[in-house]
């Protein structure tokens, strides 16, 4: 377009969940009339999955593909007859109402769920003009509708080492097996060394990042995401460590019965590439995001989490890097924006 012109997608949120009505406006400033067959948008969401087995010659590639939102709207236009748009400022409002059964954004090492709103400018006889917007999509996954979130966890396991005739033993309880990003999952690990080897150190990780997606990626049938807590006891020597693997069960609405989450600076992180006015907030206050709960629970006791980004995967071809290769300057990589409650223990396991 002209160098004066103007062409945008403004959402009203970065963060929208399934089942919500996707609000936001379109933005167009001419310098000039310009005649056009139609404006339309396009939302769109989508899975895709791609890894390689194999090596050389003998390597096997595999890709799956699923589409779990394609809508389009005409804003203006008759898409047959020319239709002029004048010059100067145009804005119009658009709403999209989401299917209640989309998945949560997702990106990983081998696949994504992304999720776009597009506008294009339908030209005659000439190139389409296209603006682009990314955005998230949480799928509501309640911890409290999970049988097997609110259930303790107690896991057992043992080693034997070469040249040592007895064990060295280890229990892992945890009070819950759900836990939602934000939140402190306690640990009471004990060790039983009968072997005489040397246990030098005792030490937990969760592989992923503080804002998470939720278990399972119910909807998508293409990707399965678990969490695996792994207890390691470290030992001296050329011996192996003895560790024992534990599923936790990550959601977006905590356990009530377990701990509430507490109120606080509930701030939506400065997302850089985000429209205005997502990096202009008065206040640093988060626009008012409206988590629809299950109708039959009442939550009106939860505070409302922030949205914090997602630390990016290094992954597969991805959508941004191949449009914008093909010339598309809208594309451009994206990291979801997850929903991260505040919790009192987590608080008091930073202080000092």
């Amino acid at each position: 377009m002209g160098l004066k012109d103007r062409f945008e997608i403004v959402l009203n949120s970065p963060v929208y969940y399934a089942g919500q009505s996707m609000t936001g406006k379109l933005i167009v400033e001419l310098k000039k009339p310009k005649k056009i067959k139609g404006l339309y948008l396009k939302y769109f969401g989508k899975g895709y999955v791609h890894w390689n087995e194999g090596w050389g010659t003998t390597m096997v590639s595999h890709s799956n593909l699923e589409i779990y939102l394609m809508q389009y709207q005409l804003v203006c236009g008759n898409e047959t007859d020319e239709y002029k748009l004048t010059e100067g400022r145009h804005v119009f409002e658009f709403n999209c109402q989401l299917p209640p059964d989309l998945p949560s954004s997702f990106e990983g090492h081998f696949g994504r769920i992304s999720y776009s709103v597009k506008a294009i400018i339908d030209r005659p006889l000439k190139n389409d003009y296209v603006a682009k917007q990314s955005l998230t999509i949480v799928s509501i996954f309640d911890l409290n509708r999970c049988s097997l979130a609110a259930m303790p966890v107690e896991e057992r396991s043992s080693k034997t080492f070469w040249g040592h005739s007895k064990p060295l033993n280890m229990s892992v309880n945890i009070p819950v097996r759900g836990f939602v990003p934000g939140q402190v999952i306690p640990m009471k690990v004990l060790l039983s060394n009968e072997s005489e080897v040397l246990v030098k150190s005792l030490e937990a990780t969760l592989k992923q990042v503080p804002a998470l997606p939720p278990s399972f990626l119910q909807f998508c049938s293409i990707i399965d995401l678990r969490y695996q807590l792994n207890v390691k006891a470290k030992v001296s020597g050329c011996h192996r460590s003895l560790k024992l693997p534990i599923e936790v069960i990550i959601g977006n609405i905590p356990l009530m019965a377990y701990e509430m989450p507490i109120s606080g600076n509930q701030t939506l992180c400065d997302v850089p590439g985000l429209s205005p006015p997502y990096n202009q907030l008065p206040n640093s206050q988060p626009p008012p995001y409206t988590v629809i709960f299950p109708p039959s629970v009442e939550y009106g006791d939860l505070p409302p989490p922030s949205y914090e980004e997602s630390t990016r995967h290094g992954s597969l071809n991805r959508e941004g890097s191949q449009e914008a290769s093909n010339g598309n300057a809208e594309a451009r990589e994206f990291s979801p924006l997850y929903p991260v409650y505040r919790f009192e223990t987590a608080r008091v396991q930073t202080v000092g």
